[in-house]
């Protein structure tokens, strides 16, 4: 029995000092990730880690060992020489691993997960696939640790709409409308007509404008355009607020009232739109991703809306216009972003519940970074 517990201490022992001398190699893989989503030399990090173990955890212990020789301390020390060495690897690491995390926390996770791979470049074969699918699920691994610190400011003005969930629709149909530039665009539409023709005195109250719209439009995908586009018509892009981080309120009401806005107003009065018209649209959050973002993005607030049974994505928002710090918000109506398909919109929008990506399997955020190099536009926020 004894023998056995021996073993056992045995193996538990090596099981942690191969944890703990396994820090450096993480360290380093931080690093070096960091560095080759830079666009920076990776040899650098690498030559830090020879560092991290065993340059400064030996250095650490003979400078001890000298300190404890000049104050005339010769004898024999509680920890063995082994141990000693591994403990000072751990701090040391860990301090490095904590320091890179606090200084760059989400840009981390996203190196991890999109250059965590940078030393099977140009390697082939299935030990190679093994180990870069090996790394990039260790990399999915932060993704709490990325929602944690990458908090959304336009969560609180959800009033719980999109509690709703979605059910799952691999058989979905693309919207329907003859289109000749993409798959689900509304080319040569415009703004439509009941949105261009209605009378001054329909716009006093959000319920008044939807029962216009209602009595107008007939069609519900139609329908649903109109209530699209009466929000990326009427709304201006707040963009003095967004650029100040400083938001005033963004509810429906007070949205239809002032017609400024962040994301936020635009999905609440969209939603409220909707509800007035007998349409289910909900508020949905997330990340969102532009050419003045990183790949992670930024945090949103979009639409779902169900016509005909099937969900689909709205962002009248990116259907507004443009912003920019020197020019502020610039209006330019399309709708891009008026239901386009799943795999379309997912490129820059990605919800905080994977139920909103509306595909068949939802990708996790791991996945969305590695695919996420594509060029888009500089759509507001």
């Amino acid at each position: 029995m004894k023998l056995l517990l021996k073993l056992i201490g045995t193996i538990l022992k090596l099981g942690i000092y191969a944890c703990i001398y396994l820090t450096p190699v993480l360290g380093v893989w931080l690093a070096s990730s960091l560095a080759a989503f830079s666009n920076r030399s990776t040899l650098l990090s690498v030559i830090a880690g020879v560092f991290l173990f065993p340059v400064l955890p030996l250095l650490w212990e003979l400078w001890s060992s000298y300190k404890r020789r000049k104050l005339g301390k010769s004898g024999e020390q509680t920890l063995t020489w082994g141990d000693r060495l591994t403990i000072r690897t751990l701090i040391i690491n860990l301090i490095a691993i904590v320091g890179l995390l606090i200084w760059q926390p989400t840009t981390s996770f996203i190196a991890l997960s999109t250059r965590g791979d940078w030393m099977l470049e140009g390697m082939k074969g299935n030990a190679v696939e093994v180990t870069r699918q090996s790394l990039f699920k260790i990399a999915g691994g932060l993704e709490g640790l990325y929602n944690a610190l990458n908090k959304n400011p336009y969560e609180q003005y959800d009033d719980g709409s999109n509690k709703i969930k979605p059910e799952p629709q691999p058989n979905r149909k693309p919207v329907d409308l003859k289109p000749s530039k993409n798959a689900w665009a509304w080319d040569g539409q415009g703004l439509h007509p009941a949105i261009i023709n209605m009378p001054a005195n329909v716009e006093t109250s959000i319920e008044s404008v939807a029962k216009y719209i209602v009595s107008k439009e007939s069609d519900p995908v139609l329908r649903v355009k109109a209530l699209h586009d009466y929000v990326a018509d009427r709304i201006a892009y707040d963009a003095e607020s967004y650029f100040a981080g400083v938001y005033p309120p963004q509810d429906a009401e007070t949205v239809f009232r002032t017609r400024k806005s962040v994301c936020a107003g635009y999905a609440q009065l969209l939603e409220s739109l909707g509800k007035a018209a007998g349409v289910e649209i909900v508020y949905v959050v997330g990340d969102a991703r532009t050419q003045t973002s990183d790949l992670s993005g930024q945090g949103h607030a979009w639409n779902g809306v169900k016509v005909n049974g099937q969900w689909y994505l709205i962002d009248p928002t990116w259907d507004s216009g443009y912003v920019s710090r020197e020019k502020g918000f610039t209006k330019n109506y399309r709708t891009e972003y008026l239901m386009p398909p799943p795999e379309v919109i997912g490129i820059t929008h990605f919800p905080k519940d994977p139920a909103w990506q509306l595909r068949a399997n939802p990708i996790n955020q791991n996945v969305r970074n590695a695919i996420a190099c594509i060029t888009i536009g500089t759509e507001v926020q």
